[in-house]
């Protein structure tokens, strides 16, 4: 909002035309007869809340008229649009980024939303009638609205009162007038003055909660606790974020809701494997089965998300007379795409996956036993995550220091998973930790997954690449042209491939510093003592 403008609730016994007659007279004010009486208003964001959290709104402004139906997109900060003006006219309301024309408007919401899909979060109708006072020259000197508006949850559920309220909006250079009108109407009987929570209340009437959901992990910890308690905790926050994930994976909105599915997935699939000691041996089993099922069953469909959303950047790479003959290859993946989501669709509405959360929750949320039979259960958590980062960071090093320019591609690969496990190990416990001393240690550690990320995309899509070729060509669909954009395609890839690999060297030696060591062994609570040994050598030895 304007600095300034004050919001207003009405008591809504009385009709909104009884309520501008009453303003009216109280401040002078004119009701202005052109104004749009029912308005829809439809708050558009990202499933994980990407504009909510940055402080801003996107907000579609419908209005049927002579000329029908107009939708005016604004992108707001604190209720107030964005400077230059933020605002397009639409046909229709827009579903991702590229419904919407280059421009200011287009690139403020790119820069945000990245891969994710405009969802409308709250729909509200209102009905509004403008007011304005104005000078003895005409001139405009206050505006004010008022609003009775409507929460509409969705299709089948009735609408939500959410009441009457009046705005005050100030204009530059009539703070006078702003002011005394503001002390005129707070005189009035019913009038009461509010926050702007209008967005707030019509997303929670659709029964979600603003900021409800991020692929980020949300557990609170604490040192002392018990490790079964603090591992079901983790491991209950991301069958919660599986659970979010499986209706739009489903229904296809886009590719992060596949995405954040298998991370969480993953997520489980490490605690499990780092904590086994923790969980019964049949519990550990049967669970971390179930879990690799989901990740082998979301497997197919994720690669070819990956190459449809790099498939621009493939089209860059190219020279622009070989960027058409590119363009059965997409097709290919297209179809290929329909039938992948309709066999994971089948697997995700499957009784035995089902059954597996049903169960896996049922565990995650019964009573933690007095005399557990997994020796590290009842150990404390604090003491516990310290060694388990400490000695993944240690096998990580001696692992990165090992790779040589000759080492083979999987080397590289296997490292990147440590990287992984290491990074999850982090992100659990960094509730345990100093906030400033962990965000560090994850910074250093992302600059060398960033590489190691970069090698295994290239590495895994160049052989992709060529095992498409083979069976493009087995379905008959033989396109010379297309096999060599292709091939050029697999030569760009392998080349920059080479590149990747000869920043490594640095990336790794980055995290391996002296530096680096000492914050894990500050983290992790590991001093150094030097001892002699029997041949009256200095030799370090590690708490």
């Amino acid at each position: 909002m304007p600095q300034g403008t004050v919001i207003y609730a009405l008591d809504s016994v009385e009709q909104l035309k009884d309520w501008a007659e009453r303003v009216a007279i109280a401040t002078n004010a004119e009701i202005d007869s052109n104004h749009k009486e029912s308005v829809e208003l439809t708050f558009l964001d990202s499933f994980d809340w990407l504009f909510y959290v940055a402080g801003v709104r996107l907000r579609a402004e419908s209005c049927s008229g002579v000329d029908g139906k107009k939708i005016v997109l604004r992108w707001l900060s604190n209720g107030c649009s964005l400077r230059p003006p933020a605002a397009l006219h639409l046909e229709q309301l827009p579903k991702t980024v590229t419904d919407l024309p280059v421009g200011y408007l287009h690139d403020s919401i790119d820069e945000r939303l990245g891969f994710r899909s405009l969802i409308p979060m709250a729909n509200i109708r209102s009905r509004q009638i403008k007011l304005v006072i104005f000078d003895k020259e005409g001139k405009t000197r206050c505006r004010m609205t008022l609003e009775h508006n409507y929460a509409r949850p969705g299709r089948g559920r009735r609408s939500i009162d959410l009441g009457c309220r009046l705005r005050l909006e100030p204009l530059l250079g009539y703070e006078s007038v702003f002011s005394k009108t503001s002390k005129l109407i707070e005189k009035l009987k019913g009038v009461t003055h509010t926050k702007d929570d209008i967005f707030e209340k019509a997303v929670k009437a659709t029964g979600r909660i603003p900021g409800d959901y991020s692929s980020k992990i949300k557990t609170s910890l604490k040192r002392d606790w018990r490790v079964d308690k603090a591992c079901r905790l983790i491991l209950l926050d991301q069958l919660d974020q599986i659970e979010w994930n499986i209706e739009g994976t489903i229904e296809s909105i886009d590719t992060e809701f596949l995405h954040d599915l298998r991370v969480a997935t993953r997520r489980s699939r490490a605690l499990l494997s780092r904590f086994k000691n923790t969980f019964p041996i049949s519990v550990y089993k049967r669970f971390s089965k179930e879990l690799t099922l989901v990740g082998k069953n979301t497997s197919p469909l994720r690669d070819l998300d990956v190459f449809m959303l790099y498939f621009p950047k493939y089209l860059e790479s190219l020279r622009p007379e070989l960027r058409s003959d590119l363009m059965p290859f997409y097709d290919f993946l297209l179809a290929h795409h329909k039938s992948e989501q309709a066999l994971l669709n089948k697997n995700l509405n499957s009784r035995r996956f089902e059954n597996f959360r049903k169960r896996w929750r049922a565990y995650l949320e019964k009573p933690l036993p007095k005399n557990p039979s997994a020796r590290l259960s009842t150990q404390p958590i604090g003491e516990i995550a310290d060694i388990r980062i400490w000695k993944t960071y240690r096998h990580l090093t001696r692992q990165g220091l090992s790779i040589t320019d000759e080492s083979p591609a999987t080397d590289l690969h296997e490292l990147r998973k440590t990287c992984k496990n290491l990074r999850y190990l982090l992100e659990f416990f960094a509730d345990l930790y100093i906030k400033k001393e962990i965000k560090e240690i994850i910074s250093e550690l992302k600059n060398l997954q960033e590489n190691l990320g970069d090698f295994q995309d290239l590495d895994v899509q160049a052989i992709r690449l060529n095992h498409f070729c083979e069976e493009i060509s087995q379905e008959g669909k033989t396109v010379k042209k297309t096999f060599i954009a292709m091939d050029v395609l697999i030569t760009n890839m392998n080349e920059e491939k080479k590149q990747v690999r000869k920043e490594f060297a640095q990336r790794f030696s980055k995290f391996s510093s002296p530096k680096v060591e000492k914050e894990f062994r500050k983290l992790c609570g590991r001093t150094i003592h030097l001892k002699k040994n029997k041949k009256d050598k200095m030799v370090e030895l590690t708490k």
